[in-house]
């Protein structure tokens, strides 16, 4: 009769993922699995705290900061949306506490403006002879600017 093996997965040591084997009987053999992170999360997030940071007046007109809700709406969208090997956006703050995300890469000029949660405008404009979408509202799917993403990798 051979022992039960049994597989446990999933926990965390010290921020790392580990795999454990474990043999009926047995101590444990375990397997520490570094994570990968996407190239772009880095600086996304750096420029995230930077803007968390920004005071009231930030722009020399008495401009409120980037809204809290706003940062979090803007780093949702990105989560959905990046793939690991597409490029970071730039992300421009505006003048009343929204703000906006922009790819200007292989002739596309792809920008995400986040007013407050429920006003998003998306903005493409394509390198070939598709017609430029203009300021597009979104409300739950970001799949248009998913797929243009994909492009830009």
């Amino acid at each position: 009769m051979n022992p039960a093996l049994t597989l446990d997965y999933g926990t965390t040591v010290g921020g790392r993922w580990t795999t454990q084997l474990f043999n009926a009987g047995a101590t444990a053999a375990t397997q520490v699995i570094e994570p990968v992170e996407e190239p772009w999360r880095s600086s996304v997030e750096a420029r995230f705290e930077k803007l968390a940071g920004y005071k009231v007046g930030w722009d020399g007109y008495q401009s409120p900061p980037p809204h809290p809700s706003v940062i979090a709406y803007a780093r949702s969208a990105l989560h959905s949306v990046m793939k690991f090997d597409t490029p970071p956006p730039s992300i421009v703050p505006m003048s009343e506490g929204g703000l906006q995300l922009e790819w200007h890469r292989k002739g596309y000029d792809i920008e995400l403006a986040i007013y407050s949660t429920d006003d998003v405008e998306l903005s493409i404009e394509f390198p070939d002879e598709r017609e430029a979408i203009e300021e597009k509202p979104l409300k739950l799917s970001f799949f248009e600017l998913s797929e243009v993403l994909e492009q830009l990798a």
